[in-house]
């Protein structure tokens, strides 16, 4: 999974002392989500940024993705739960 954010905000700041995360995803139409949980890596590398790059974020990032406060972070996930309708499951990777 990946996810951009600014490099200037804390949460990198937290993620350089605390490689361990989570992100969480709800559909309250459909009753449903998931919970990913694993360790993240903050990306580097010029052509995943630019391949995961939207036009879009100019308004968040203005001298676009070769901006210094645009980051990519990646979560590598070691374990998920999800739930659909009241089911649940949950696996360990």
């Amino acid at each position: 999974m990946f996810f951009t954010t600014n490099t200037s905000s804390t949460k990198i700041s937290q993620i350089i002392k605390n490689l361990k995360g989570s992100a969480y995803y709800y559909d309250s139409k459909l009753f449903t989500g998931f919970m990913c949980q694993g360790e993240i890596e903050i990306v580097t590398d010029k052509s995943i940024k630019n391949s995961i790059w939207l036009d879009e974020w100019k308004m968040y990032y203005p001298d676009g993705k070769d901006s210094e406060d645009y980051s990519i972070l990646k979560l590598r996930p070691n374990y998920i739960k999800s739930y659909f309708q009241f089911h649940q499951w949950d696996l360990r990777l």
